[in-house]
């Protein structure tokens, strides 16, 4: 396993392909921006894909912009990172889900991100990914 970092608040592990999120409070985007292009980038770079777990317990909603970064951000880097979720309150889940399918309806691509509520569903989901890829198998949704 690798060692967590702490920036702003916010924890984060890199360990190989795995990428470990934990947010506390809000996320502004340059925080966001330098996870994905200064964490998840160079994992992407050095494996072909990122696995990325997302803790999102003490995390709150994404703002307009950060959805913006985020959107624009996975329409330049299609199918190189798989997310999954868990933890969101019901408000967040649901913002998480308009912003997937606005990406899917705008980009015309299939996002791979699910939320779950345990942490062990959406571990287990990721591993599952993992074996399923490297298979040559479709992420499963």
């Amino acid at each position: 396993m690798g060692d967590w970092q702490t920036v702003a608040g916010h924890r984060i592990r890199v360990t190989d392909d795995y990428v470990e999120v934990e947010p506390h409070g809000h996320m502004n985007v340059s925080q966001i921006q330098w996870l994905l292009d200064e964490v998840i980038v160079p994992v992407i770079a050095k494996h072909g894909t990122a696995f990325v777990l997302l803790d999102s317990r003490n995390g709150t909603p994404a703002d307009a912009e950060s959805r913006r970064v985020i959107s624009s951000w996975v329409r330049s880097h299609p199918a190189q990172t798989v997310f999954a979720a868990f933890g969101a309150s019901r408000t967040a889940s649901a913002v998480g889900m308009l912003l997937l399918n606005a990406i899917r309806l705008l980009s015309g691509r299939q996002i791979q991100l699910k939320m779950f509520d345990e942490q062990t569903s959406a571990e287990a989901w990721l591993r599952e990914q993992r074996v399923r890829l490297k298979q040559g198998l479709p992420i499963s949704t």
